[in-house]
Parts: C-alpha cells; sequence; structure tokens
C-alpha cells in the first residue's frame, strides 16, 4: 500500500462520516486527522529506515575466519557479472585439451585454474602419478611456513656451505636433490602427509610420493599468491621458480608468458607445474604431467593453450 492509499484510509472516514456525533467540532476533526498523518508518516519513516537497512546488512554477508571479515558477493558465482575474461567460459580451451589428451590417451593430466583457484579446463586431474621432483614444492612450501613460524632460521647452515634458505631456492631452481631429502627426512612423509591434507589436497601420498596435476596445481597457486607465507618467503620461492632452470615445456610453449614452474623428471615421467602471467597481466596455474611421452607434448600443448589464455 502507497503512502497517499494509507493516508486516504486515515483521512477518508474523518471527511464522510458526519453521522450523530456532530458534537465534535471542524477544529477537532482537523486536529484528529493532523494527528493521525503524524503518526502514520513517523510508522512509514520507519519502516522504511529499516527496509534499507536491511538491504544494507543483507548485501553484505560477512564471514569470519582466522580471526579475519572477508565479504562474500550474494550474487551466486554463476551469477557474477562477466568480464571478458569469465565469457568465454574456456570451452575452447577445454576442447584443445580433449583433443590433446585424447591424442595421448592414458598417458597425460592437465589442470588449469584461474588465479582465484577456479578450475577452468582439465583432463585426468586426479590420476595418480609418481611425482618425481614435484614433490620438492610441497617440501619448500612446508618449510618456508616453518622458517616463517620460528621453528627455523632461514640463515643457519644446513648443508655443506648452504644456508636453510639457499637449500630451498637450489630445491626449486635447480631442483637440488641433498637439499630436499634432507628436509624430506627431517620432516617425515607422515608430518608431510597431515600439513599437506589440511592444504586441500587430496590426491597425494607422501610415503610414495605419488601426487596429481590437481593438487600441484593447489601448491603452485599457494606459492604464486604467496597464502600462508611471509612476503619475504614469498619472494624466494617465487624468484626460484620463475629463475627454474629447465625451460622445455611449459616455458617454451608460453612464450612471451611470465611463466614460474618446477619440473619434475624421472625415467617415464616428465611433469610441469607453472603459475604463468599472461601479456596483459592474467595469471593462471597450468599443470601438465605425463608418462612415456617427454617433455616435447608438453610444449605442444602450451603452444596450443598460449593464444586462448592471452585473449
Amino acid at each position: 500500500m502507497t503512502v497517499s492509499n494509507m493516508l486516504a484510509v486515515v483521512l477518508t472516514p474523518s471527511k464522510m462520516r458526519y453521522d450523530a456525533n456532530r458534537s465534535l467540532t471542524k477544529t477537532k476533526l482537523y486536529k484528529s486527522a493532523l494527528t493521525s498523518v503524524l503518526s502514520l508518516s513517523l510508522a512509514v519513516a520507519f519502516f522504511v529506515t529499516t527496509q534499507i537497512v536491511a538491504v544494507f546488512v543483507s548485501s553484505k554477508n560477512v564471514v569470519f575466519a582466522n580471526e579475519q571479515a572477508f565479504i562474500i558477493p550474494t550474487t551466486p558465482t554463476s551469477e557474477v557479472p562477466e568480464t571478458q575474461n569469465s565469457v568465454r567460459s574456456y570451452e575452447q580451451l577445454q576442447n584443445v585439451i580433449n583433443v590433446w589428451a585424447q591424442k595421448y590417451e592414458g598417458k597425460v593430466s592437465v589442470t588449469i585454474a584461474a588465479n582465484d583457484g577456479r578450475l577452468l579446463a582439465s583432463s585426468n586431474q586426479q590420476k595418480q602419478y609418481y611425482s618425481a621432483s614435484i614433490y620438492k614444492i610441497y617440501v619448500a612450501y612446508i618449510v618456508s611456513q616453518d622458517i616463517d613460524n620460528g621453528v627455523y632460521a632461514a640463515d643457519e647452515i644446513y648443508l655443506n656451505d648452504y644456508t636453510r634458505a639457499d637449500c630451498l631456492v637450489r630445491m626449486l631452481q635447480y631442483s637440488d636433490n641433498p637439499c630436499a631429502e634432507k628436509m624430506f627426512s627431517e620432516l617425515g612423509s607422515k608430518k608431510i602427509q597431515s600439513r599437506i591434507e589440511a592444504l586441500g589436497l587430496t590426491d597425494t601420498v607422501m610415503s610414495r610420493l605419488l601426487t596429481s596435476t590437481k593438487d600441484a596445481s593447489i601448491v603452485t597457486g599457494l606459492i604464486n599468491k604467496g597464502v600462508g607465507l611471509s612476503q619475504q618467503s614469498t619472494v624466494r620461492l617465487r624468484t626460484a621458480m620463475l629463475n627454474q632452470t629447465y625451460r622445455n615445456g611449459l616455458p617454451l610453449g608460453l612464450r612471451g608468458f611470465e611463466v614460474g614452474d618446477k619440473v619434475g623428471m624421472y625415467e617415464a615421467e616428465y611433469h610441469d607445474t607453472a603459475f604463468v602471467k599472461t601479456p596483459n597481466s592474467e595469471s593462471f596455474v597450468v599443470t601438465v604431467f605425463t608418462e612415456s611421452l617427454g617433455v616435447s607434448v608438453i610444449a605442444e600443448l602450451a603452444e596450443q593453450i598460449a593464444p586462448l589464455l592471452r585473449l
């Protein structure tokens, strides 16, 4: 009911009912009507105010996690206004991956995620592979957290003449085995397993060094964004991956992109997981695992998806 209609309900009886109670004077009638109008106006004002407040509050759902407040969009993700990046819906990207994966059926897995963690395209992303050196990013991430929390000192001499921080860099930049193996033994597979499961990894078995493209993408994305890490640790790990020496896989195919990656090589396996930034500054995580195919097929896929990522 509009305000004018509500006023009409109040005023109409006062105007039209001139019955036996004619003892009421015109002055009293006007005063009565005025009082009704004022009361109704106050009620309407209160109602409108409460509705405005309710709309404002409901537009910001506040979720408290780790003692920090995050504002969650009220619009469901699928209904968030689309950007040029999301309009593509990545159907074309998925089609390219499907054709490529079919060509090497059963021997490849792929995960491509947006910088916010949304899955954009994949193939066999939860298939378990022998991790080879991919496990080193898991160990490096956990040890970096422990350094940030004061469990270890970054500048302590750790192995030969290398500090613990030096070893972290060498593990990612040069895929150094002695540093990684010592840190793995120091932590133990059970502790590492518990820590990575807390990060959301579901396909990794550290005692057998098995993992998936999905799990590798999660940790690669955490390193890229510095989630759970200090700024110093984030810079250390990102810089090591940006300067990683084995560049014939994803970096070769993604020419013109900024690529920070870690490879895993062992007999039949060749894996590559990377955070990438396109020439127009869009960020993604791309992870490709292969069996008995070699690095060239990874570069092949990277070259095919590059135009779709840089749109």
